[in-house]
């Protein structure tokens, strides 16, 4: 799928992609976002900020967090008009069902999706091939030069769209963000010149992604942590078994840090992700590019 000029707007990060994505749907006259679970908290945090009400699908392990047509269209049905989706998804490394999408698309005309490509290692996109059939405006995605490829450093990211959203988009983007810095473009520049360059990068971020699940794999064999299988991205999560402990949620949890403080295994408490309520387990992000 070729993208042209008019079908791409250059901004800071995914982060400033995404507020600025909710400025331009809010000045559009959208009022309620969609948004599976787990969620990108920032993102979460952003609508609220902006007015908007969001409705969370919530899904489970026990059902490999998948969620059905039919709730989206209920969610429809009380005013969202916005589908908020990652890919892949944020803290389990699972790739979207490009069929379930497409049937989404099909049964509800009316409705937008967003595309959070934030971790996305593939080139192109796994999405890209929805985004094939489908080039008009509701569709937009977003996604980072490098983030995928382990680079931070890069202060580029790139918002996909129809072209006759360009100038919305620009026109949100002057509120949401200043000027691009001169080494984030000539970095991104020369970073993207060598196209088969590039995607050797990123085939061999994935293989060794795959090792490290791998590895951590055989490590937690035969305990009660599980790790969610990874298909897209650089992170997935571990999920704790606690339906033997006893006690309420917020004690489990404390019984968990203290057993990491205990034997000195680094945690990170912390909102960057939001599950849906599970009071039998425990969810943790793992970056698969920080090794063990």
């Amino acid at each position: 799928m070729q993208i042209g000029g008019e079908e791409l707007t250059l901004c800071h990060s995914t982060t400033i992609a995404s507020l600025a994505i909710l400025y331009m749907l809010k000045s559009n006259g959208h009022s309620t976002i969609i948004m599976e679970s787990p969620y990108y908290y920032a993102t979460y945090s952003q609508a609220l900020a902006l007015g908007f009400k969001v409705i969370r699908i919530p899904t489970y392990f026990k059902s490999q967090f998948d969620w059905r047509v039919e709730t989206i269209q209920t969610a429809c049905q009380v005013g969202g008009s916005v589908l908020w989706i990652t890919q892949p998804r944020i803290a389990l490394g699972l790739n979207q069902n490009i069929d379930r999408l497409s049937d989404v698309l099909f049964r509800l005309p009316c409705l937008t999706v967003i595309v959070d490509e934030a971790s996305e290692t593939r080139i192109p996109s796994w999405l890209s091939q929805l985004a094939a059939g489908l080039r008009g405006r509701r569709l937009i995605r977003f996604r980072g030069i490098g983030k995928g490829l382990g680079i931070n450093g890069i202060r580029l990211a790139m918002i996909i769209h129809h072209q006759s959203l360009k100038a919305q988009v620009e026109d949100a983007l002057w509120v949401c963000q200043g000027a691009l810095d001169v080494f984030s473009l000539e970095y991104g520049t020369e970073l993207l010149g060598n196209w088969e360059r590039f995607r050797m990068q990123a085939s061999t971020c994935r293989v060794h992604i795959n090792k490290m699940y791998d590895r951590i794999s055989r490590l937690t064999r035969g305990s009660r942590l599980q790790l969610t299988p990874i298909s897209g991205g650089y992170a997935g999560c571990y999920v704790l078994d606690m339906s033997h402990w006893n006690g309420s949620a917020p004690s489990k949890r404390r019984y968990l840090l203290e057993l990491c403080r205990n034997h000195r295994t680094v945690i990170l408490l912390g909102a960057s992700m939001g599950f849906a309520l599970d009071h039998s387990r425990e969810y943790a992000r793992i970056n698969y590019y920080l090794g063990v």
